[in-house]
């Protein structure tokens, strides 16, 4: 395993462990402005947290997918664009639909 295939696999889980607090509501607290939004405003934050969720969670699955590039590519490399583009566009249709959700909470 080369040290990109290493960053890429320690990204991921660290994304994937992430994705799966901010679910449970957990964790809350490295949301940018968790703390200012709670006093001030009493803006709920786990609509948000919910939302990153999502997103951190098919970011972290394609970085996993790029650490084993090499194996899968090896079994099957269509397999493996067609997995690459599938995870690509969750992430980016998550990312579109918080980035909406916080525009339109405003």
């Amino acid at each position: 395993m080369e040290t990109g295939d290493a960053v890429c696999l320690m990204t991921s889980i660290a994304l994937i462990i992430l994705s799966i607090q901010y679910r449970r509501g957990r964790w809350l607290c490295s949301i940018a402005g968790y703390d200012v939004t709670k006093r001030e405003s009493g803006i709920d934050i786990r609509p948000y947290a919910k939302l990153i969720s999502s997103v951190t969670l098919w970011m972290g699955l394609l970085f996993f997918l790029l650490a084993v590039e090499d194996w899968v590519r090896d079994w099957n490399t269509s397999v493996f664009e067609v997995l690459v583009l599938l995870l690509f566009s969750l992430a980016s249709l998550s990312f579109v639909r918080l980035v909406r959700f916080v525009f339109m909470r405003r």
